[in-house]
């Protein structure tokens, strides 16, 4: 809106201080205008569509698995893993006046892997996705 104003020669940082002022509110009455409209008409849509009333079904595509259990449930096993060994300085690492790390042993290396795939869980995520994917439109 503002680019657009600045075109037409109502910029606002040009000229005495008044005329800013005034493009500055035309601006601001623009910008204001435009998303009282914009929220009308997602009033008046999600009215249409029967939003709020009794016994209104919605559609989701979602459906919560058990897969999706699995997740959530690996997740909150390795994030409290990763904090029990961020609490109990499993791996603690401390780089002033010295470099100093903590011996590695098997839990601590647990604890990195955890952290690891919490990091990593999006990427691998993804890369599943795009196999499956590649496989569908293959059998096309």
């Amino acid at each position: 809106i503002s680019e657009a104003q600045k075109q037409l020669g109502f910029g606002y940082s040009e000229g005495r201080i008044s005329v800013r002022l005034k493009n500055l509110a035309r601006i601001f009455s623009i910008l204001i205008s435009r998303s009282l409209e914009g929220s009308f008409v997602t009033a008046d849509s999600m009215r249409s569509r029967g939003y709020g009333l009794r016994g209104r079904s919605s559609f989701s595509m979602f459906r919560f698995s058990r897969r999706d259990l699995l997740l959530i449930l690996l997740f909150l096993a390795a994030g409290g893993y990763v904090i029990f060994g961020e609490i109990t300085g499993m791996n603690e690492f401390v780089c002033y006046p010295r470099f100093h790390y903590s011996e590695t042993t098997v839990p601590s290396f647990i604890q990195l892997a955890a952290f690891g795939l919490l990091c990593y869980a999006p990427f691998i995520y993804e890369l599943a996705e795009d196999h499956k994917w590649r496989s569908l439109v293959s059998e096309i």
